[in-house]
């Protein structure tokens, strides 16, 4: 991961509008409702501080198994999400030790992503499968 690029809540700030009804109150509770899965979550009512705005990329590391039919599209949505201010993405994907043709997937995906302005892509390949937080742990390294 980019050094300095880990954002926390200590990272972020409020806006002053109140979120519309349904929408989380706080970053904490927003964080929450994404829940374990989310390695990073970019909520409509959340700004970076300055201390953020200057990583200047926001890294999205995304383990993978077996995902060989979801991945595309799920890579096609990150890469189309929004990032406050100009932020780059940085997205990682770590696949543990897919039996799938999920590598496949993956490198053209990296072929196909590779090189785009404002966007860096990753992709990492387990030798064995050694689970989740393995492969997250792998992204954030």
């Amino acid at each position: 991961m980019t050094a300095g690029a880990e954002t926390t809540t200590r990272d972020v700030e409020r806006d002053v509008p109140a979120p519309p009804p349904g929408q989380p109150a706080s970053v904490e509770t927003a964080l929450e409702i994404a829940g374990d899965d989310a390695a990073i979550h970019h909520h409509p009512y959340v700004r970076p501080t300055e201390s953020a705005r200057k990583t200047d990329v926001v890294s999205i590391v995304i383990p993978v198994y077996n995902e060989e039919r979801t991945v595309a599209t799920l890579v096609d949505l990150v890469v189309r999400a929004p990032v406050p201010g100009n932020l780059a993405k940085q997205i990682i994907c770590v696949n543990d030790a897919s039996t799938d043709e999920t590598k496949t997937v993956l490198e053209a995906l990296a072929n196909h992503y590779g090189g785009r302005r404002g966007l860096e892509f990753k992709v990492f390949h387990q030798p064995h499968n050694q689970g989740k937080g393995a492969a997250l742990r792998r992204g954030f390294e």
